[in-house]
């Protein structure tokens, strides 16, 4: 593979990753939590050797790990709405290949 098609690879996955955040937004009303979310994402999704939420914190600039936390425990978002959204881009994502 050369190196123009693996980065336009890279292009169209950072492209498709900006899509599902956005989609996931729908889930979440308030914005610091969207922000949250895609923060948690990319942490996940990087190639920090352990994902805890001090080392996700400190990788999204962050002082301390509380807002990323959030995500998980204090956060109000519909997790069955986030399901659904997520379903719903993968049957899109995978109809577009076949």
């Amino acid at each position: 593979m050369s190196v123009a098609a693996w980065s336009g690879s890279l292009l169209a996955w950072e492209r498709e990753l900006a899509t599902l955040k956005d989609r996931l937004g729908l889930a979440v009303r308030r914005r610091e939590l969207r922000e949250s979310i895609g923060h948690y994402l990319d942490g996940l999704l990087s190639g920090l050797e352990r994902k805890t939420g001090w080392l996700l914190a400190e990788r999204a600039g962050e002082a301390r790990p509380h807002r990323l936390q959030a995500v998980l425990g204090r956060g109000r978002w519909d997790a069955e709405a986030a399901r659904d959204l997520v379903r719903a881009y993968a049957v899109e994502a995978l109809a577009a290949v076949s």
